[in-house]
């Protein structure tokens, strides 16, 4: 009976060799990102009360207008910047090639800069798409398994039997 127990998990063991490509990446980000659509609303609307509250709580002049123009677009200009250094720096280390392994025990990942094991009760979620998934380890730290890779059915059916939640 051991025996039969140790065959079903060597079965459900899923293990795929990988890059992500520039587009998945991309689009992995706009999933990640999907979660925080209500603070991106309420920083548009904080911005909109900010622009109307100085444009009345001075005498209305082109001066004002310029300024808070001004400053809006400092704003705008500061996020894009910082945003994209970021995401230029984290990019380069998601696009090369990784191994990973899902065992009856967890994931273990291979990269050309180490190796790393979780354990299923590490992770917190599960969210996908029609092309991929990601698997949360925390809010921010998440593998992305396209699914030109990854069979989905087996893998969210393996994330299932480990209750794992998908959002």
């Amino acid at each position: 009976m051991e025996l039969n127990n140790k065959e079903k998990n060597v079965s459900s063991q899923i293990e795929e060799t990988y890059s992500i490509t520039r587009d998945e990446y991309l689009e992995s980000m706009r999933l990640y990102a999907s979660q925080f659509k209500k603070y991106r609303i309420l920083f548009l609307l904080l911005v909109g009360i900010f622009v109307i509250s100085q444009l009345y709580s001075v005498k209305f002049t082109i001066y004002s207008l310029v300024t808070v123009l001004i400053t809006s677009i400092t704003f705008f200009l500061i996020f894009k910047i910082l945003t994209h250094f970021q995401r230029k720096r984290i990019e380069d280390k998601c696009l090369s090639s990784r191994k990973l392994t899902f065992t009856e025990n967890g994931v273990e990942a291979q990269t050309q800069n180490g190796h790393s094991f979780f354990k299923y009760s590490a992770f917190e979620k599960y969210q996908s798409n029609r092309n991929m998934g990601l698997l949360y380890m925390s809010k921010r730290m998440f593998y992305i398994l396209p699914f030109r890779v990854f069979n989905q059915e087996k893998l969210e059916k393996l994330l299932r039997e480990q209750n794992i939640t998908k959002e």
